[in-house]
């Protein structure tokens, strides 16, 4: 039962930011108040503002530690690429040096035959 609420609220929000992006900028405004007033007269939207403050509060503490994860994932990935040769050719066509066509030609999909096909010396 828990399941379902939580799945019809993820439904809903989902609606809700549909119709939000839809709506002229006036009705945006007023839906805007309409949530602040259920922000701040509301039990549950007060615990929510509440909980949203402290997420909020805490962000530039964990700003840190989600860019050096972010910084360290980034360079794996160049690391692998450069390797790979992968980057070097992407780089080559970015930078106009080559076509999309000679590209193609020369790093295109490499047909490789299949294990049954290959002959035993």
């Amino acid at each position: 039962m828990r399941f379902l609420m939580n799945f019809l609220l993820v439904v809903l929000l989902v609606a809700v930011l549909a119709v939000w992006v839809m709506l002229p900028w006036p009705g945006a405004a007023l839906l805007a108040v309409l949530i602040a007033a259920w922000l701040l007269l509301t039990r549950r939207g007060r615990q929510a503002a509440s909980v949203a403050n402290v997420g909020i509060s805490t962000l530039p503490q964990r700003l840190g530690s989600s860019a050096s994860s972010m910084a360290s994932t980034n360079t794996a990935i160049y690391t692998c690429r450069r390797s790979s040769g992968r980057g070097r050719r992407e780089q080559s066509l970015l930078s106009g040096r080559i076509s999309m066509r000679r590209h193609l030609q020369k790093h295109g999909p490499r047909a490789r035959p299949h294990r049954s096909s290959r002959r035993s010396a």
